[in-house]
């Protein structure tokens, strides 16, 4: 049992035998990863790995674990962290701030420090929080039953009585609530104690999570895929349970069946990292500028850059992150996990992604628009504003610059210091903010 670990655009090779320290794999494994990829082509428009020289695959952009029967690849962020046990800690951190968990600093840390794969991380990490929900009291409800009993609970079903028991009057068609713990809160959470008893790989992860299980043995089991998501309330009681059922979701929905035939059994448990970072960043900065009197808003206002022939609105715009303030935007930050590179002409920013900055500063009339980047080595000491390009009047070139784009830069190495790095980022505007 052994795991392959590697960093985002590293390679695998193929060879005779499962090989984790030299990258290793079978061509029976590698087929299986081929297979995945192709899945998450189809389904989510990039796949999870592209082919390399002589049959070799080359990770992209998918963080997680993959598991192949007895082994597994486990693909970590290139952040540079000097190793992988913080770049695990990381991971999970920003997992956790973008599934908004209470979690103490020293909880991820410690799990991190004992060099467990992100999935064992992940799954520990749900044991706990359950452990501490349960000691307050396994929720129990009324919940509606039907079902046809000797002697009449609750009210009788004439309806029901006369079509299914009209042969069998010792039958007695009840429709009744019962005070029971078989709640769709705590079937889905033992639905994913079932899969989690599977998948842990150490032995005390798989310990906890076949003695969390046990305490589930009263509550129906049901099929992570028929799960009533959408009869899932949480009130003030139940409020405990959200994060849970929110790590609960992930682990149930977040992995692709086995999409191998006939194969070992297969599990995944996969992140975009464009899709977290960009989710982390707009968490962070809801962290930060919340307090400061701004408004920020993930993934909008939607807007419109323009109107078609019949009138209908056409080419949607949705920024990563909306500050405003007195119901005016004052900055817009989108993020993009790309490397910068200080051998190409303006480090390597996209022409496209300059061109969507400058819709949203003329559609949303603000004068502070950002592209953010994860920062790296490469790039030298200097973390946040790289480059400031002023944008010139529409009307008239040379008119006096109204707004400007921001290159800037945040490093994930210490993922405390990402507060005042954002902090700093928006006090460093040098153009007044438009009335």
């Amino acid at each position: 049992m052994g795991v392959l670990s590697l960093r985002e655009y590293q390679q695998i090779v193929r060879g005779p035998t499962f090989d984790p320290k030299n990258c290793v794999i079978t061509e029976g494994q590698a087929q299986h990863l081929e297979v995945m990829s192709e899945y998450y082509e189809k389904h989510h428009q990039a796949p999870l790995f592209k082919h390399g020289r002589r049959g070799s695959l080359i990770a992209q952009n998918f963080v997680g674990v993959i598991q192949m029967g007895q082994d597994a690849v486990e693909i970590l962020p290139k952040i540079e962290c000097a190793q992988d046990k913080q770049v695990r800690h990381n991971l999970t951190a920003m997992l956790v701030a973008t599934l908004d968990i209470d979690l103490l600093e020293g909880e991820v840390s410690n799990m991190a420090e004992q060099n467990q794969g992100i999935l064992d991380i992940l799954i520990r990490l749900f044991c706990r929080r359950l452990w501490d929900a349960l000691r307050s009291g396994m929720v129990r409800r009324y919940e509606h039953r039907e079902g046809n009993l000797s002697v009449l609970r609750g009210r009788l079903d004439f309806a029901r009585q006369a079509r299914d028991n009209f042969a069998k009057p010792y039958l007695l068609a009840c429709r009744f609530d019962e005070f029971t713990e078989d709640t769709t809160i705590n079937r889905i959470l033992k639905a994913a104690l079932r899969l989690l008893v599977k998948v842990a790989r150490g032995s005390e992860t798989q310990r906890q999570t076949a003695e969390l299980l046990f305490c589930f043995q009263d509550v129906e089991d049901v099929s992570p895929t028929v799960l009533p998501w959408h009869k899932v309330r949480t009130d003030r009681l139940t409020a405990r349970y959200a994060p849970l059922l929110r790590l609960a979701r992930l682990f149930l929905e977040n992995h692709p069946p086995d999409v191998t035939a006939g194969g070992s059994e297969g599990f995944a448990l996969l992140f975009d990292m464009n899709v977290l970072f960009e989710e982390y960043i707009g968490r962070m900065c809801q962290r930060v500028f919340t307090r400061k009197g701004f408004r920020i808003g993930l993934q909008g206002p939607s807007n419109h850059l323009a109107r078609n022939e019949t009138g209908g609105l056409a080419f949607q715009l949705k920024p990563d992150v909306v500050a405003s303030k007195d119901g005016n935007t004052v900055w817009i930050v989108d993020t993009k996990w790309k490397r910068l590179d200080i051998g190409k002409s303006r480090d390597g920013v996209l022409q496209a992604d300059m061109y969507q900055m400058y819709a949203y500063s003329r559609r949303y009339a603000t004068v502070d628009v950002v592209l953010l980047y994860p920062h790296h080595g490469g790039l030298g000491d200097q973390v946040g504003v790289r480059a400031e390009y002023n944008l010139l009047g529409v009307d008239n070139p040379s008119t006096k610059p109204t707004a400007k784009i921001r290159i800037a830069t945040v490093d994930l190495r210490d993922l405390t210091k990402i507060p005042e790095q954002l902090g700093k980022l928006f006090e460093q505007s040098s153009i007044p903010h438009a009335a």
